[in-house]
């Protein structure tokens, strides 16, 4: 397989207008009545890194995060992503299940107009309109949670903030994405491998193991994962593992910053990561 050699520190990209989902009740007092643990931009501090902190601290809460008029948000809860929400309309979900062909045009027309003159949400509309099964509505509803989460990790630019504590539970399917899971497959979702990179180090920067086997169990790695996690043997350099690597260079590049961000590889002698994100759990969430 021809490769290419590994891209290296590029610029930042410019803000992008990546969108998100349906209309948020109350968001712009609840943004203001929220206290944030931690706030910073995503052009420095990436969402999985902001992830990995907040896994590590064990501490639940809300990421939201805003760009270009629109604001996602991402519920965790005992380690785990359970719901997602985004004030983009091409995220709701009727949208999503029209873009993705579970429902017709027909249908989706006929049931929006149903629900403007209804309190009922709009899945049970489909249901008892016989649109969607119970189950399929189910299935549709985690993924679309889902590809609101898969859509932030693609954002290269935005206010970010973390809130710690309890939220009200969701009146929707709860998705249950493994924080860990997420960052290794939400980092797949990211266009350019070459800040990711120099968040690692150098070309000539030499990476050691650092993991424990019971983490990549709850990770869920594939063999060819695996495998290439095995070739960091605290020997070969970040240009040397992203061109011996299973897969092409880029893909490479965004699992080796996945292992870094999970602390399973690290720089040869590094205790820490430089930069690693701290909360303020000093003070207490509104």
């Amino acid at each position: 397989m021809v490769r290419s050699d590994p891209p290296w520190h590029s610029r930042r990209d410019r803000p992008s207008s990546c969108g998100s989902e349906g209309a948020i009740e109350s968001q712009g007092k609840e943004s203001a009545d929220r206290r944030y643990h931690y706030r910073g931009n995503l052009a420095n501090e990436p969402l999985p890194e902001l992830l990995y902190a907040v896994f590590r601290y064990r501490v639940p809460g809300v990421i939201q995060a805003s760009s270009d008029q629109v604001v996602k948000r991402i519920y965790i809860k005992d380690g785990n992503i359970v719901h997602a929400s985004s004030s983009d309309r091409q995220e709701s979900l009727g949208h999503y299940l029209l873009s993705n062909g579970h429902i017709s045009r027909q249908d989706f027309l006929a049931t929006m107009r149903a629900r403007s003159s209804s309190d009922e949400r709009y899945g049970a509309l489909l249901v008892e309109q016989g649109v969607l099964s119970p189950a399929d509505l189910y299935r549709a509803i985690r993924l679309q949670s889902a590809e609101i989460v898969w859509d932030l990790f693609t954002w290269p630019t935005g206010e970010v903030g973390f809130a710690v504590g309890e939220f009200p539970e969701p009146s929707t399917i709860e998705i249950q994405i493994p924080v860990r899971q997420a960052i290794k497959e939400g980092i797949k979702r990211i266009a350019d491998v070459r800040p990711l990179l120099g968040r690692i180090g150098k070309r000539d920067t030499v990476l050691e193991a650092s993991f424990q086997t019971d983490d990549l169990i709850e990770v869920a790695l594939r063999t060819d994962e695996y495998q290439f996690l095995k070739l960091v043997d605290g020997k070969r350099t970040l240009y040397e593992l992203c061109s011996e690597g299973p897969f092409e260079t880029a893909a490479n590049g965004k699992l080796l910053y996945a292992y870094y961000v999970l602390r399973f590889v690290r720089r040869s002698g590094q205790k820490e990561p430089s930069g690693a994100i701290r909360l303020n759990l000093s003070s207490s969430a509104s």
